[in-house]
């Protein structure tokens, strides 16, 4: 057993740390070595409107493999319409390359309506499906993907 009465207790060597072998299991790792929170700034490419630029800001959390972020994304000036090359790029972390997972987003700009994106596989985007934001209307996703 070990005890910190105050402080942090700090693991110094990359690639170590709380190790869970002990318990029973099956998988292919048991050793927790990842935390993190941090921001990151998305940007969007392939928009078929009229905006060029746009506000965005996002939040993340690493715990291990998983890593769920949240973002907003919207258009400063004229229409932001998404089509299917239409990317949110500069996620923290690229996906893992076999994975094509869904996250649930609102678009504010029609009432709320939630539709989804796509986590591309082996890259560090998202590709929104069927989204149109007027001037002034954000779209706010999260989701959670694996590394």
């Amino acid at each position: 057993d070990a005890t910190v009465t105050g402080g942090n207790l700090i693991i110094g060597t990359s690639g170590k740390g709380i190790d869970f072998s002990a318990t029973a299991g099956t998988g292919t790792s048991e050793l927790f070595d990842d935390y993190e929170e941090g921001t990151f700034t998305p940007a969007v490419t392939g928009n078929t409107g009229t905006a060029t630029t746009f506000s965005l800001s996002g939040k993340y959390t690493k715990v291990g493999r998983a890593v769920t972020v949240q973002a907003i994304a919207g258009p400063t000036n004229g229409t932001f319409i998404a089509d299917t090359s239409t990317r949110i790029t500069g996620l923290p972390f690229t996906v893992l390359s076999s994975t094509n997972c869904a996250c649930p987003a609102v678009n504010q700009s029609t009432g709320g309506a939630i539709q989804t994106g796509v986590f591309n596989g082996a890259n560090t985007t998202i590709q929104p499906m069927a989204f149109t934001a007027a001037l002034g209307n954000n779209i706010c996703f999260t989701g959670t993907y694996f590394t």
